[in-house]
């Protein structure tokens, strides 16, 4: 029979508490490196706003040329396949004007150009012009297209960008 060292036994348990206690911090160091790792929110509105203005002038001018008998709204619908849900979330409007004509064509959400630079939850907003010849029948004029992007949703699924 062996007899052990009851000082020993506790100086032996007490050890035990401060591996259970370096245990448990380093356990929470990791849930909380884990958890901002994968909840973290990044905000890529103003890059799509960006690629749908590209977007949307590679669908209506061709050529640096923008034939006015198509510049409507199923144009620019057709340009885009967004559903009705994705719509609300986003809002196009297109602005062709020269010397006696002006027209504007819009898509989506069109109340959200309301709410561009407004504090709080408001949407990313883009305004880009370009210079371009119009087409009317065989008539060619020059023209200013102004494009007006609003988006107002973010995207929480992009993370660790």
């Amino acid at each position: 029979m062996r007899i052990q060292n009851k000082k020993a036994q506790t100086g032996h348990g007490i050890i035990w508490v401060y591996k259970i206690i370096l245990l448990l911090l380093v356990s929470l160091v990791y849930a909380v490196i884990i958890y901002n790792m994968f909840y973290f929110k990044c905000d890529i509105r103003s890059a799509e706003s960006v690629l749908l203005a590209k977007k949307t002038t590679n669908c209506l001018i061709n050529n640096g040329i923008i034939d006015v008998n198509n510049f409507d709204s199923n144009t620019l619908k057709k340009c885009f396949n967004f559903d009705k849900e994705q719509l609300d979330e986003y809002s196009i409007s297109a602005k062709l004007s020269y010397k006696d004509f002006s027209d504007n064509v819009k898509t989506g959400n069109t109340d959200l150009e309301v709410l561009c630079g407004l504090k709080g939850k408001s949407p990313e907003c883009l305004s880009q012009s370009y210079y371009v010849l119009s087409k009317n029948n065989t008539e060619l004029k020059k023209a200013r297209l102004d494009l007006s992007i609003s988006i107002l949703k973010v995207d929480e699924k992009y993370s660790n960008i």
